[in-house]
């Protein structure tokens, strides 16, 4: 093995991978170039390429600790890596671990005692790697780890998770819960501005809960690019940290009620003009809702800036920039940055920009003050309404969705360049759905760096998406063992590179019972063996989509297939709804936008659905969820689809809004871009209305009798 190949190996590139249609993939040199050059080695020639191998291979051997340690609770012999060198001798060393509220527990050891697993010759030195044991009954938490002895002192992060992600008593209990799903741009109300906001989103848990539903899920919120209107997926973020501020409710603001000039704007001819354009139209205007919003929050933010409002608004205001850090700190500055350069990206910037940490930055900072103040205002608004909508009334409350990474253009990737890879793209390989493979068009995390940085990223990720909800669905969990890194430049095809998924498991079980928040695994398209197992055994429901559930024959799997760990749904924002699926109105979208590559492959579709809608009624009816013989009812069904799931054991089991709208048009079709209005089309059905709806409480009383039942349907 060559060391091109060895340092792919070290930095985690897969040699190889198979495709869902069994084809076996070999990862090219070139790739292994490409990817290794995209994470920040040297490989530029054979001299440089083996120095980057000995700097790998030699990392953990120059140091007694690795940055971090991952041990789990109920760990018979939990222990860490010391590498120590020959001359240490065996002398005695101490250890201590500070932890997380202050205290100290600490002991010492000889070296000789230890058990050694490995070693190395490090610069003509021996250095031998050993398990240092320590007490099983460390609390969880994040902890300091020292070792001192022999001249030297070497600190770390030591992270105790617990056995598995947080399980809430109903779900210990055996309970089978259900609620609605729903994307939150796409939330319609009396008093919106053409988009979903946050008080809106308070109205639908309200009328959610009423009807029986213990749990709201909603696309992801995070913040994308108010520069770039067009760019609306949800999964393909500016930033993961921070929320959209679009989703805010402008007159639910304290400072709307007292500043009469923001009232007058509102309550002027052009800007209700406008406001009722954008209301009245069936997709979201971003760029009209933007104009709208921005031209009030601001004059908002400048009421507060002269009044404050009241001194307890100025003490929260203060105490969330505090909690906040140096990472809101960034995200306010790559906002003001964007607005001044007029680009929403940071490569669109002067090169002095392109980091946070350069003079000229600073200099930005300090003489745009102001600026970095009324992004901040924006992101303590959103996090008090999402607050707010996310309070009490339900057993789960919200079901918030997590991006598996963020665009490399955005303040995710700016605020820390060294841990997003903007060289490659993340996506997948070739899938039943995508035979090409997909470039999703974000940047993935640089496994390594995020070793380095102790898992801090990943944490602050996930808290801040786990903040004001009772479950967290993590979009393409499978990143978390590996992810489908497609090179930017030099081409050669993608390769899976893995992470360190153990840590991030133990990582996601902290978070997720600190926060005491459920976690869903988005578990959908190319599954690694035992992957799925693996996040059974952490207690992470999985996804469980009715028209993928599907025996090798084509068959649809009777309710009593389903596993109970699991959550249930219909489909997602990325296939047509129950309406559209059984019209055909995607295959009518994709025919009209060309997105077929030849007549014959729409004719296969078109046969291959026609064939999914018999299959379909025979599972309904098989159920007796559906009488037999005659056209079914577009009603009849969505209620018998409906039912199905309910039946299962899945201990939740979600309903899609737009389902209950009787929408055909999907939010999102995979394969479009500009073709297609992704991510726009809003529900018909108001907040207001829903819950009055006929179809819907028919709907959610056949659910919640389903449920009540405790009976699932039998195996095939």
């Amino acid at each position: 093995m060559g060391d091109l190949e060895r340092l792919a190996g070290r930095a985690g590139i897969a040699e190889s991978y198979w495709d869902i249609f069994g084809g076996f993939h070999e990862t090219s040199p070139q790739t292994n170039r490409a990817l290794l050059a995209a994470m920040g080695f040297d490989v530029g020639s054979e001299a440089a390429l083996a120095a980057s191998l000995k700097d790998l291979e030699e990392r953990d051997w120059r140091r007694r600790l690795a940055p971090v340690s991952v041990l789990r609770q109920g760990t018979a012999r939990p222990a860490v890596r010391l590498a120590l060198a020959e001359a240490v001798g065996d002398e005695t060393l101490r250890w201590q671990v500070r932890l997380e509220e202050g205290a100290m527990v600490e002991g010492e050891f000889r070296p000789g005692d230890l058990e050694q697993v490995d070693e190395r010759h490090v610069d003509g030195k021996r250095v031998a790697g050993r398990r240092l044991s320590l007490p099983a009954d460390i609390a969880e938490g994040y902890h300091r780890l020292a070792v001192e002895g022999g001249g030297e002192r070497a600190e770390s992060d030591l992270i105790v998770a617990p056995p598995g992600a947080y399980r809430p008593d109903w779900l210990e209990g055996g309970e089978r819960l259900w609620g609605l799903a729903c994307h939150l741009y796409a939330v319609t109300s009396k008093g919106d501005w053409g988009i979903g906001d946050f008080t809106g989103l308070k109205a639908l848990r309200a009328g959610a809960a009423g009807l029986g539903a213990s749990v709201v899920g909603v696309n992801p919120l995070h913040a994308l690019f108010p520069g770039r209107p067009g760019q609306a997926s949800p999964y393909s973020p500016s930033s993961r940290l921070f929320l959209n501020p679009l989703y805010l409710d402008v007159s639910a603001v304290a400072e709307f009620a007292d500043c009469a000039e923001a009232r007058r704007i509102v309550a002027s001819d052009p800007f209700q003009e406008s406001l009722g354009q954008a209301r009245a139209a069936s997709h979201v205007d971003y760029a009209a809702v933007a104009g709208l919003k921005t031209k009030v929050l601001k004059r908002l933010f400048a009421a507060f800036e002269s009044t404050h409002s009241t001194a307890s608004r100025q003490r929260d205001f203060a105490a969330f920039c505090r909690a906040g850090g140096e990472a809101l700190r960034r995200f306010a500055l790559f906002q003001a940055l964007a607005e001044h350069f007029a680009s929403p990206t940071w490569q669109g910037w002067p090169a002095a920009f392109h980091s946070p940490s350069t003079p000229e930055v600073a200099d930005f900072a300090t003489d745009h003050a102001r600026e970095l103040d009324y992004h901040l205002y924006l992101q303590w608004l959103a996090d008090g309404q999402l607050a707010a909508a996310g309070e009490g009334g339900m057993v789960v409350g919200l079901y918030r969705d997590l991006a598996a990474a963020a665009d490399p253009g955005g303040a995710e990737a700016w605020a820390e360049p060294d841990l997003v890879v903007s060289g490659a793209g993340f996506g997948s390989p070739p899938d039943a759905f995508n035979p090409e493979g997909q470039d999703w068009g974000t940047a993935p995390i640089n496994p390594i760096v995020l070793g380095e940085k102790g898992y801090r990223p990943f944490i602050d990720i996930l808290r801040a998406n786990m903040a004001h909800a009772g479950a967290l669905r993590i979009d393409h969990a499978m990143g978390l063992q590996r992810q489908f890194w497609i090179p930017r430049q030099g081409g050669g095809g993608g390769a899976y590179v893995h992470y360190p998924f153990a840590d991030l498991l133990g990582v996601l079980a902290l978070e997720s019972v600190r926060n005491e928040c459920l976690v869903v695994g988005e578990d959908l398209g190319t599954v690694p063996a035992g992957f799925r197992q693996r996040l059974a055994g952490e207690g992470v429901l999985s996804s469980r989509v009715f028209y993928f559930e599907r025996h090798s024959d084509g068959l649809f799997k009777r309710p009593g297939d389903y596993p109970g760990l699991a959550l249930a749904t219909a489909t997602t924002h990325d296939l047509p709804t129950i309406a559209g699926h059984w019209r055909g109105r995607d295959v009518e979208a994709r025919g009209e936008l060309g997105l077929y590559p030849s007549a014959k492959a729409r004719r296969e579709e078109e046969e291959t659905r026609e064939g999914d809608r018999r299959l379909l009624l025979a599972a309904l009816r098989d159920q007796g969820l559906l009488d037999e013989g005659g056209e079914a009812d577009l009603a009849a069904l969505l209620i018998a689809v409906t039912r199905f799931l309910a039946r299962t054991p899945a201990q939740l089991a979600m309903v899609n809004l737009d389902d209950l709208a009787g929408e055909a048009d999907q939010l999102n079709l995979p394969g479009s871009v500009s073709e297609y209005p992704n991510w726009r089309r809003k529900l018909a059905l108001t907040v207001e209305a829903f819950a009055a709806d006929p179809l819907v409480r028919q709907a959610a009383a056949a659910v919640a009798r389903e449920r009540a039942g405790g009976d699932s349907g039998s195996s095939r």
